[in-house]
């Protein structure tokens, strides 16, 4: 992953700080807290981009641009989003954002505060915030406002409910509201404990009421809910008006929850499953009753939307639930048993209702690759929208993918209209821009001179593939498998090539400029007369490789493997080579200028060079060699005639 410096720390800082209240306890609790290193590594693989497993549907970006999107709402085609630390409404008309908010209101937005959920009733919206007196200040309370939508503007504010004076205005708010399809206009909202120990978290000893730790009616005094230590998902059943919820565990044990008539969820007695103690504690409480958990993972994941596919577009998911998270940018999809009370597996191991620590999951992964997903909702088109606040984008997920089908009546025999496995079979001279193979098997299928801009190729097998002269630009090849695979004169620029193993491949005359092949296996592969500019080829293996006349400039290749590698007559200009490995590399003819940094260390071992190859720095090994690169690295920092003389010495010296 590629960091932009100062903004980069500071955004990872910001998302640690809302992950760290998500999916674990601030201070005032003793459990463990997640790593800003940990927390990085959960989202390296999420530069790839949204992709659905089995390749049958399609993630495509919907609307950017968006400042901390929280949760969203329709009425009619217009959409409407909020962004949580401005405490601005976003409109989204005809598939486009309005340029200008709709509203804009003064919110408390440290950490999980701020402008958080957003419902509909016919024309009206619901918004549930932590007010301030401007943008950033302290917390003057948690409120629910009503406005109503004229069809351009929100008018006519109305404080429908106070629900708490902030006694900490930072921590476990939760948030969303649902408008319920049973009664017309009934609004839920769901709160957490807000740091509180009253009877509402099972403080039995506790004089406090108010309306942390619930579930309740927005304009009523009726609580569906208490035991509630941090949600931000709540939905409802379109087939039998139930209504679900995802929580939030401390140190572990996030939990998926059937809310039945005066639920205990059971915090802060017991979080995940039960024991009899547990039971025996709650049971203290007469009116609202405890029940297991529909679902928990053990290791927290920072759960947050849920939301049924109630849509004709869909037949396939009527019988699911789809539920986000944050940590990992997972979209889950679990079955629902016949009565729609619980959940069905085929894996024996999630029998237990719990995704234990070294489970597979592999059966509940519906779709991967979202930053941070905050909101799931089925559109009036009956498409499927999820907000991921990670990178500020509302994602459309299609029924179809776009994908190759018996209507291109191309030359393939194993083929059917929703076949993964397309060996062997001729793709050639088609415009496939866009379309998602993720995971298909593709070896020696023939795609020369078809274009696939824009496309996922994550996880594919292309072993032996022939993709010569074919445009991959913006396209996603991670992962992939490309032994042996022709891609002479292929665009392979802004590729994203990591983790792909390449070997015996044919890059020759090939255009790599913006790419990412770092952490890649390239050994033996032909790449004569390519041209690589401006692109990542770290932590990669070239040995043996064919560079002869090759192009490569303004690229940064340190920590990679290049012994044995053929570098006859290509131009090796601005490149960024620390820590990597030359030994018996062949420059003869090859020009060798501004690479950096000017260290022996650079060429370990001995390289091969003859009199034709030009260089403003000093080739081979050895202590003497060393000290002329270091004299040269220092001159380069020096400007004017005299340290040019210098050089020209040194140079004439090597």
């Amino acid at each position: 992953m590629k960091w932009g410096g100062n903004f980069s720390l500071v955004l990872i800082f910001s998302l640690f700080l809302i992950i760290n209240n998500i999916s674990d306890v601030n201070a005032q609790e003793t459990y463990d807290e997640i790593s800003i290193e940990e927390f990085i590594e959960m989202q390296l693989h999420l530069e790839n981009g949204p992709t659905i497993k089995n390749g049958v549907y399609t993630v495509e970006r919907f609307v950017g641009g968006l400042e901390w999107p929280t949760t969203m709402t329709f009425i009619d085609d217009n959409l409407f989003v909020l962004e949580k630390n401005k405490g601005t409404i976003r409109h989204v008309s005809n598939g486009e954002l309005v340029e200008e908010p709709v509203l804009d209101l003064d919110v408390a937005n440290a950490v999980e505060g701020g402008l958080l959920g957003i419902t509909s009733y016919e024309n009206n919206i619901y918004l549930f915030l932590t007010e301030s007196n401007v943008d950033g200040g302290e917390s003057t309370g948690t409120v629910i406002l009503k406005y109503f939508w004229d069809g351009k503007n929100l008018v006519n504010r109305e404080l429908v409910r106070e629900v708490i004076k902030s006694q900490d205005g930072y921590h476990h708010h939760s948030g969303i509201l649902l408008s319920r399809s049973t009664i017309p206009n009934q609004i839920l909202a769901v709160i957490g404990d807000n740091f509180q120990e009253t009877r509402n978290q099972n403080i039995f000893d506790s004089t406090i009421i108010d309306d942390t730790s619930t579930i309740f009616d927005i304009s009523e005094n009726e609580v569906f809910a208490v035991g509630i230590r941090n949600s931000f998902g709540l939905t409802e059943d379109p087939i039998t008006k139930k209504i679900w919820m995802t929580e939030n565990g401390p140190d572990g044990f996030d939990e998926i929850n059937l809310v039945e008539s005066k639920f205990n969820s059971g915090w802060k007695v017991v979080w995940g499953p039960s024991s009899e103690k547990d039971r025996d504690e709650l049971g203290k409480n007469d009116e609202f009753v405890y029940s297991e958990p529909e679902f928990s993972w053990e290791q927290t994941i920072g759960v947050t939307a849920i939301s049924f596919v109630n849509s004709e577009k869909f037949p396939d998911l009527k019988n699911d639930v789809l539920v986000g998270d944050f940590n990992n940018g997972n979209l889950y999809k679990f079955k629902l048993n016949n009565e729609r009370t619980g959940f069905t597996f085929e894996n024996q191991n999630l029998n237990d209702l719990v995704l234990n620590i070294g489970d597979s999951y592999d059966e509940i992964i519906f779709g991967v690759g979202f930053p941070g997903i905050t909101d799931i909702e089925v559109g009036p088109d009956g498409l499927i929208y999820v907000v991921s606040i990670g990178d500020g984008t509302i994602y459309r997920i299609t029924p179809e993918a776009k994908k190759i089908d018996k209507e291109h009546d191309f030359e393939c025999v194993n083929i059917d209209k929703l076949s993964t496995d397309l060996s062997g079979c001729n793709l050639s001279n088609l415009e496939l821009n866009g379309i998602n193979l993720s995971g298909f098997n593709l070896s020696n299928v023939n795609l020369s001179n078809s274009s696939l801009k824009n496309s996922i190729l994550t996880n594919v097998n292309l072993d032996g593939a022939n993709l010569s002269n074919v445009d991959l630009t913006n396209s996603k090849l991670m992962n992939s498998i490309m032994t042996n695979t022709n891609l002479e004169n292929a665009n392979l620029s802004n590729t994203d090539m990591r983790f792909s193993i390449l070997t015996g491949s044919n890059l020759d005359n090939a255009v790599i400029s913006n790419s990412n092949i770092s952490n890649a296996n390239l050994e033996s592969t032909q790449l004569e007369n390519a041209v690589i500019s401006n692109s990542e080829l770290m932590y990669s293996n070239f040995k043996s490789s064919n560079f002869a006349n090759t192009e490569i400039s303004k690229s940064r290749l340190y920590s990679s493997e290049f012994s044995n590698a053929e570098f006859l007559n290509s131009s090796f200009i601005e490149n960024d080579i620390a820590y990597s490995f030359f030994t018996n590399a062949d420059f003869s003819g090859a020009e060798i200028f501004q690479i950096t940094p000017y260290s022996s260390e650079i060429f370990n071992g001995e390289i091969i060079f003859s009199e034709e190859t030009r260089s403003d720095v000093c080739l081979g090994k050895g202590f003497s060699v060393k000290i002329l690169n270091r004299i040269l690295f220092e001159l380069d920092k020096i400007e004017g005639e005299f340290s040019d003389d210098i050089k020209k010495l040194i140079l004439n010296i090597c």
